[in-house]
């Protein structure tokens, strides 16, 4: 049985990607992403993708940061809970340290690109692309 509370279809197709995250359960990402819309009274929600827990919103996107700091311990004990180990250094978003900058989505997924269906993985791109470089440099 499912106790998750239904997918605001309006933040996942609209909302703009705060943190990306994994390792989560679907009831810790829950109740976690629930009392960050509680406390910043703004519109947020989360949605797998490859494994990944993406969090989105909309509205005020300075009140969710904010509480998202505020609330990043407890992220962090989900986080390591979930590892079994206190080792783990747990994931930030981008704008952790700097404010300008925006959440990017790694996630593999498929999108829809002049009519054809595309699969976009950034991060296979990103080690493609390295152990090519890694390759050429070889041969010189």
């Amino acid at each position: 049985m499912n106790d998750l509370a239904p997918c605001d279809r309006e933040v996942y197709a609209k909302g703009t990607l705060l943190f990306m995250t994994h390792s989560l359960g679907s009831a810790a990402a829950q109740a976690w992403v629930q009392k960050i819309a509680d406390r910043s009274g703004q519109r947020v929600d989360w949605h797998y993708a490859a494994g990944r827990i993406l969090i989105k919103a909309l509205g005020d996107l300075d009140k969710v940061k904010t509480v998202i700091r505020e609330l990043m311990p407890e992220h962090d004990a989900a986080y390591k809970a979930a590892w079994g180990e206190e080792t783990v250094f747990p994931p930030r978003p981008a704008w952790w340290d700097d404010a300008s900058i925006a959440e990017l989505n790694l996630a593999p997924r498929v999108e829809v690109q002049d009519g054809e269906l595309v699969l976009v993985d950034p991060l296979a791109v990103e080690l493609i692309a390295s152990a090519h470089n890694v390759n050429n440099s070889n041969k010189e």
